[in-house]
């Protein structure tokens, strides 16, 4: 049986998003609803394959922005969460271990290359428009939101 490594948000419209890791390339991000927390499996709603393993899921909005490791990121629009659909790709030139989501732009931990921060607005097109070197590698990324 392969390992596998999940990664679950509660803080989603849609309910939890659990993206997991095997030994392949085309990995799942399944849409699972979360409904009131309970120790029992949630029932699967709906899923689609990632580029590369999935390292971590960030949902923003109707979308869910997937750090991909040596894949870069994946972006899923949500709006049907039995069917998410696969909007954009970014291949970075690190592994993405993490991203980060605000407005327009994207944070991605991309380990030995930095911070890359990624211009989203146009979700099927999305670009690097800056990096940051960082002491070491870069492996998480946490974004305060102010209002």
């Amino acid at each position: 049986m392969a390992a596998r490594l999940l990664v679950l948000l509660v803080m989603c419209p849609l309910g939890v998003l659990v993206g997991s890791t095997t030994a392949s390339h085309a990995q799942p991000v399944d849409c699972v609803e979360y409904g009131d927390y309970d120790p029992a499996p949630a029932p699967l709603v709906g899923g689609a394959a990632t580029p590369a393993p999935a390292i971590a899921v960030e949902v923003y909005g109707n979308h869910a922005f997937v750090a991909c490791g040596e894949a870069g990121i994946a972006i899923y629009d949500l709006s049907d969460p039995q069917s998410p659909a696969l909007v954009g790709t970014l291949d970075t030139p690190g592994f993405a271990h993490d991203v980060g989501v605000d407005e327009e732009f994207a944070c991605v931990a991309d380990g030995e290359s930095g911070l890359q921060v990624v211009d989203i607005s146009q979700l099927s097109a999305p670009t690097i428009v800056s990096a940051v070197d960082t002491p070491g590698d870069a492996r998480a990324v946490a974004l305060v939101r102010h209002e």
